[in-house]
């Protein structure tokens, strides 16, 4: 390298560790005038308490309640999407992370789904839910109801315990399919 180059690279680095110590130093100075010594910070009130599982105030107007049954409506297909990606994942190898995340209940309790949906989509989901369910039970869960670490065998084996648990996966994924397909026609 020349020393023309080697001088100009010297400069630049100078000048930009020359900016940043006036930045922060107009920072700190903005911080004092103002008489804070700490950032102000939002959260500063207390968060109203919001609870999922129940259903707002329904109000009068109809838009209004139309949005929130949307609202359910999609955040229950997230979580059943979640629950099918979760399974789906088993279906090549053994990932108990996506299991130990994916939700083992819908986040709103059944007042809300009788007010959001009808029998049949109720049905659907519940079928949904108790497919996870026996799952979960005949693959995942040991005796004391704690997520398996450990299969025995290997996944391309269906003899074997973790053979079983791919290809059952497999099976229930596309009952998944099944029961979302049908739940977004209704």
């Amino acid at each position: 390298m020349s020393l023309d180059h080697l001088l100009s690279v010297a400069i630049l680095t100078v000048q930009i560790i020359g900016f940043l110590f006036i930045g922060i130093m107009i920072r700190n100075r903005s911080g004092r005038s103002a008489g804070r010594q700490t950032p102000y910070k939002p959260e500063q009130q207390p968060e109203p308490k919001v609870h999922y599982r129940q259903a707002p105030p329904m109000p009068d107007h109809p838009i209004v309640h139309q949005k929130w049954r949307d609202e359910v409506k999609r955040t229950i297909e997230l979580q059943c999407l979640s629950i099918r990606n979760a399974v789906s994942k088993q279906t090549v190898d053994i990932h108990q992370k996506e299991i130990e995340f994916a939700p083992r209940q819908f986040l709103f309790d059944e007042d809300v789904l009788q007010e959001v949906y009808d029998q049949e989509e109720r049905d659907l989901l519940k079928t949904f839910l108790e497919t996870y369910h026996k799952y979960l039970e005949l693959h995942w869960l040991t005796k004391d109801q704690r997520l398996k670490t450990v299969f025995s065998g290997r996944i391309s084996n269906v003899d074997s315990e973790a053979g079983r648990m791919v290809y059952r996966s497999k099976v229930v994924v596309k009952e998944f399919d099944r029961l979302l397909n049908e739940l977004r026609k209704s």
